[in-house]
Order: C-alpha cells, then sequence, then structure tokens
C-alpha cells in the first residue's frame, strides 16, 4: 500500500549502500577492539614486568648481577628462586629439629632437678 515495486538496479543500489555502511560500522568496531586489545596486551605486559621486578627485590642473590654485568634473565630468576625456596624449606626443617632437641633436652633437665 503506497510501496511500488522497486526495479533490480535501484535494489542493487539500495544493497550496495547498506553493504557500504555495514563495512564502516565494522571498520570502526576492528579498529576499536585492535586498540582495546593492543592497550589491554601493554597493561598485561607491564603487570608482569611488576610482579617480575617484585621478585628479583625478595631473592637475595637476583640483586647482584652476573659475571657479564648483565641483570639476571627471567629463566635465570626462576631457578634462583627455586633455589631459594629449597634453601628456606631446609632451613625450617632444621629449625623444627632444633626446637624439638631442645625442648626435650630442657624437659630431661626439669625431670632431673625433680
Amino acid at each position: 500500500m503506497g510501496s511500488r515495486p522497486r526495479s533490480s538496479i535501484e535494489m542493487a543500489i539500495r544493497r550496495t549502500r547498506n553493504r557500504s555502511i555495514n563495512h564502516r560500522r565494522l571498520s570502526r568496531k576492528d579498529h576499536h577492539n585492535k586498540w582495546k586489545s593492543s592497550f589491554s596486551s601493554l597493561l598485561k605486559k607491564r603487570k608482569v614486568s611488576e610482579k617480575l621486578e617484585a621478585l628479583k627485590n625478595l631473592i637475595p642473590s637476583s640483586k647482584e648481577k652476573n659475571n657479564n654485568g648483565k641483570l639476571m634473565k627471567n629463566d635465570d630468576l626462576f631457578k634462583e628462586t627455586a633455589n631459594y625456596i629449597v634453601l628456606l624449606k631446609t632451613q625450617v626443617t632444621i629449625l623444627q629439629k632444633l626446637v624439638g632437641f631442645y625442648d626435650s633436652s630442657c624437659g630431661q633437665d626439669q625431670v632431673q632437678e625433680n
């Protein structure tokens, strides 16, 4: 009612125009998504760098430079971290055994006094 049949040329022009508009919308979205993803990857890299720096500050040997005068690589940092964890666990075990030893020897001293 009121709409007349369109010719095939009019329909083709209308389809082309709609495709062009949709393409512009998509390309804007793509551009925004690319910018957003590059920004988020930059933030992720910064967070990783900050955490690696914090780890370097926790591990005593990582503060020193290696023989070549270069700062420690991440692989070496992780190896040093693993070694440091083993060292700390060993120290805890030794201290626990010392506490147990001194507790038992103090208990024997008290028994001998009575």
